[in-house]
Order: structure tokens, then sequence, then C-alpha cells
């Protein structure tokens, strides 16, 4: 099982050692690719701010509560974007031509292997954004959280991911039986819009 483990490790490290070279190589796209996901990042807080602007609550929730919660999801967002989005959106083409028969006969775990291939760098700094938005939020609070309500806090966030994961993966599935993914892909952005606010802003079907 160590020796295993050891292969993977290795097999992973190879391939984030590939994925920062190949980001080396178009420098413009590396930074442009970050700076239009900074552009994003001002949209969402600025959905909120605006919000703000004519109220003091949302639904109960105060600005840096709501703050807060953005900058979670900013973070599941870069962690998800820098370590697994680009390997599920190859995961298609790769079913639909064939070439996922050569990795299952390769000595690791097929799913490991497909789901690490690439390893985006330019998303790598989201997550420092992410981190000074969240940082920036706790020191609005009346009381700052202590270490283990952080801890807690962290460990949550990376159930969601996981969550979040296993969704979208769901939706790559069906590819074996319809050839494309693009249906279920729409339908999985649009419930992914109603996960970036907090739900009790949320009546109806809507609230869960």
């Amino acid at each position: 099982m160590y020796k295993n483990l050891l292969i993977h490790i290795k097999t992973y490290r190879a391939l984030v050692r590939f994925s920062l070279s190949k980001s080396m190589e178009f420098r413009f796209d590396f930074f442009f690719r970050f700076i239009m996901d900074c552009f994003f990042y001002a949209i969402t807080i600025a959905f909120f701010e605006v919000i703000f602007l004519h109220t003091e609550s949302l639904a109960g929730w105060q600005r840096h509560e709501v703050l807060f919660f953005i900058s979670g999801g900013l973070l599941i967002d870069a962690v998800y974007m820098t370590v697994i989005a680009k390997n599920i959106w190859e995961m298609p083409r790769l079913i639909n031509k064939g070439e996922l028969d050569f990795q299952i006969i390769r000595p690791v775990n097929t799913l490991f292997l497909s789901m690490s291939r690439y390893f985006e760098f330019a998303s790598l700094l989201n997550i420092f954004v992410a981190l000074g938005i969240m940082i920036y939020a706790i020191q609005l609070f009346p009381t700052t959280p202590n270490f283990f309500q952080m801890l807690g806090y962290f460990f949550l966030l990376l159930n969601g991911l996981i969550i979040f994961v296993c969704l979208r993966l769901f939706t790559i599935l069906p590819v074996f039986w319809t050839h494309s993914e693009l249906g279920f892909h729409m339908l999985f952005m649009s419930l992914e819009q109603l996960s970036e606010k907090p739900e009790v802003i949320f009546r109806g079907l809507t609230h869960f």
C-alpha cells in the first residue's frame, strides 16, 4: 500500500511540473486569466455591495457575514479551478475519442490520473485572493472567530468542495450514452448560481 501511494505521489508531482512548464510557455494567457478571474470576483462582490447600499441586512445577514460567505465560495471555486476543473472539462473528449482507454491501462488509479492530469497555476493565484477577501471579512466581525471555529469552517469547506466535484462528475457520466454533456453542464451551471448566494434569501422551491 505504501509503495502504491508513493507511485501516485510521484506521478502527481510529475504532472504538476509539466503543467507549470506549459503555463510558463504562454505567460500572457497566464496573467490574463488571473486578471479575468479578479474581475469575476469583483463583480460577485459588487452585486451584494449594491444591495447593501439600500439595506442594512439581507434576510438577517449583515454585510460582513455575506462577504465572509462569498469568500468561502470563491475559495472553493479557486481550488476547484486550480486542481480539478480542466481535468473534468477534458473528460468528455477523452470518452468520445476513446482516449480514456489509454489511461485505464496505466499502472495508477484511472480516476486519479483523469482528475490530476492538469494543474492550473493561473488559478492558483486566485486562492490567495479569496483568502485575502476572507481575512478582510473576518476583520469586520465584532468578535474574531477562534482557531477551532476556523478549523471547523475549513473542514466544512473541504466537504463542500468534495460534494461539488461529485455533483460535477455526475454531469459527466451520461456522456457514455449521450455523446455530449452540454445539456447537463448548463443545468449544473444554473444550479451553481444558486449556491453562490446565502440560502436564507431564497423562497419557495429554491429554498432548501
